[in-house]
């Protein structure tokens, strides 16, 4: 049979651990317990809780501090490259890739591939032409989509841009 205890640093109240000890075990530490620490009854609590002196009080996780990421999508209406128009994904790949792309026209390195074009897809993969231009105009919207919602702004959509 083993003994269940709990390893809370003293400071905090932090769970650090769960240990199992054997039956014979005595409270008059056989085994030592790390200086600033030590052991109660296993209650129930897990590593990460917090405890109180009379419970344990469950780790929280934090929230994603950035809303964007409860946004899977954005419309996007371009008033002169209809051919463009789509709903593009703001996921995290997808906001890296448009970022890189932007980054490589802004440094003067044209366009993937060489091209005077680019074909990127939208959330249902069809796949939508861009030139330099329109492409530097759509990652510029879509930065300023995601910052207003990070900014905990709800911007309208659909995102309508001027090319």
């Amino acid at each position: 049979m083993m003994k269940t205890k709990t390893m809370v640093r003293n400071s905090d109240g932090l769970v650090v651990n769960i240990i199992s000890l054997p039956d014979d075990w005595d409270d008059n530490h056989q085994w030592p317990v790390p200086e600033g620490h030590s052991l109660i009854n296993h209650l129930g609590g897990s590593v990460g809780d917090t405890w109180n002196g009379s419970q344990f009080i469950p780790l929280i996780p934090p929230e994603d501090p950035r809303p964007s990421h409860m946004v899977p999508s954005v419309e996007v209406s371009f008033l002169s490259s209809t051919s463009c128009n789509g709903v593009y994904s703001l996921s995290e790949t997808a906001r890296t890739n448009i970022l890189a792309i932007y980054t490589r026209i802004m440094s003067n390195h044209g366009l993937p591939g060489g091209g005077e074009t680019l074909l990127y897809p939208d959330k249902e993969d069809v796949m939508h032409e861009f030139s330099s231009n329109i492409w530097v105009a759509f990652a510029l919207a879509i930065s300023d989509f995601v910052y207003a919602l990070d900014q905990g702004q709800n911007p309208s959509e659909p995102i309508v841009i001027n090319a």
